[in-house]
């Protein structure tokens, strides 16, 4: 029972949580619970140790009820792609999650990892499309500019020379 007075404050975004140092190193390999275990063994009980984070409240709340009831769940009202980007800081393996959430947290990755490589895709198509147009336009405005050149200064090429001569045999 000693142990169990041993608490750690933990403020989330001004909101605080009291929580036993044991019960986060029961997991060594998250953030915490290395926090939590690299505290000194035998400080005093009566000491309250405070760690502050800038994070999602709800997102926090699922995370402190990981290590209280060893049971993951992803927050109803979060983005599976938040609630990943919250997993990546705390340190916690997303297949820690319970079977009732992993399928929905899973199949969202599935779609967000297809639509983002569709995109992707459909991007890579429309720099080359838009590579190949500029290359015509370019191409078209050489050609253009040529024939005016042509037009316009008629002592300047042999066809410019050619075109005058046709001219005057037409006019005779």
């Amino acid at each position: 029972m000693e142990t169990n007075r041993k608490r750690i404050e933990i403020d989330i975004s001004g909101t605080k949580f009291f929580v036993s140092q044991d019960i986060l190193t029961n997991k060594p390999y998250t953030r915490l619970g290395r926090m939590a275990s690299k505290l000194s063994k035998d400080r005093n009980e009566e000491s309250t140790v405070s760690f502050q984070f800038d994070r999602p409240i709800p997102s926090f709340q699922t995370v402190l009820e990981y290590y209280q009831t060893e049971q993951l769940h992803m927050p109803v009202n979060t983005c599976p792609k938040s609630f990943q980007k919250e997993l990546e800081f705390w340190e916690i393996d997303p297949g820690e999650m319970e079977k009732c959430c992993l399928y929905q947290y899973i199949t969202f990755m599935d779609d967000f990892e297809t639509l983002y490589n569709f995109q992707t895709s459909l991007q890579k198509e429309q720099e080359q499309t838009d590579t190949r147009l500029k290359s015509k336009k370019s191409s078209f405005k050489h050609k253009r500019a040529r024939l005016w050149a042509i037009l316009d200064n008629k002592e300047s090429s042999l066809l410019a020379k050619h075109v005058r001569e046709e001219k005057l045999n037409i006019n005779q």
